[in-house]
């Protein structure tokens, strides 16, 4: 999953817990216009509708949401309803940031100003992300030497605290550990992470072989070299000397990868989209 984050979100995120699997669509980009309902309970009544272009974005999704039905309630995102909801105005379509989302395709004066345009974000979710692939290599003179600027790995409670969390390399990690795979060490750097953050798919054993594999291209790196091309290839489109979105990764526990009923991707993603948007406001 490829999370876009505007730089000015509020810090606190109010999803509801069906958030991910019906918004799974838009955030990947595979939406095709179905518009969804968002409910607020125990008060069945007070809803309104919600499009993918909202669902697609977190940040203003759940300030939507909170807007209309307060931060303590429980909200359900439910299948299209009838009677007479579309005549009420969409919730959460003035929280979408200029230029973000699958409906932001239309320019406005803000999106086309260099300099009004606030730096946005792009966090990869997914396990494998080898952010010092040469692929991801910096412009020469960037602080970092590779354009993902943090990464942390999700725990799901099974660490020394005990408690689901997201540990996050050093600056010092985001710069060196680049470098040192440039040199040939990248053997020892995926021992050093697997012996660091044994849930993840760098310490996690299948059969007895690591689900990493360094003879292959793994998922979490496809998936950040496509969102990578992707805004490459939105700013040349657009022209002008615009920076590229800083870049962050989330690596989901191996656990995902072993549990075929999907039950702790779906726990996993929940608390990568909370934890992933705290990483990126440290970062800012």
């Amino acid at each position: 999953m490829v999370l876009v984050v505007h730089e000015n979100a509020p810090s606190g995120l109010h999803l509801p817990e069906n958030y991910l699997p019906v918004a799974l669509p838009a955030l990947m980009g595979m939406s095709r216009g179905a518009s969804r309902r968002a409910f607020a309970f125990p008060d069945l009544e007070a809803s309104a509708w919600i499009s993918d272009s909202v669902l697609a974005d977190p940040i203003a999704t759940s300030a939507a949401l909170t807007q209309f039905a307060g931060p303590g309630s429980l909200v359900y995102l439910g299948p299209s309803q009838r009677g007479g909801i579309e005549d009420r105005p969409e919730i959460g379509a003035d929280w979408l940031p200029a230029g973000l989302g699958p409906a932001a395709d239309r320019e406005t004066a803000a999106d086309t100003a260099s300099d009004a345009v606030p730096r946005t974000a792009i966090c990869v979710v997914d396990a494998g992300i080898a952010f010092w692939n040469p692929a991801f290599c910096s412009p020469p003179g960037a602080f970092y030497p590779s354009v993902f600027e943090g990464l942390g790995f999700l725990q799901l409670g099974h660490g020394k605290s005990g408690r689901p969390g997201l540990t996050c390399l050093s600056d010092s990690d985001m710069r060196i550990i680049p470098a040192r795979a440039r040199a040939g060490a990248e053997e020892s750097i995926l021992r050093e992470l697997g012996e660091r953050f044994g849930g993840s798919v760098f310490g996690a054993t299948l059969h007895s072989r690591s689900l990493f594999r360094s003879d292959r291209v793994s998922r979490g790196t496809r998936l950040a070299h496509s969102a990578l091309a992707s805004a490459r290839a939105r700013l040349r489109s657009r022209g002008g000397d615009r920076p590229l979105p800083g870049f962050f990764g989330v690596e989901l526990p191996g656990d995902v990868l072993l549990d075929p009923m999907g039950d702790t991707l779906q726990v996993a993603l929940a608390l990568a989209v909370k934890t992933g948007v705290a990483m990126i406001r440290r970062h800012r």
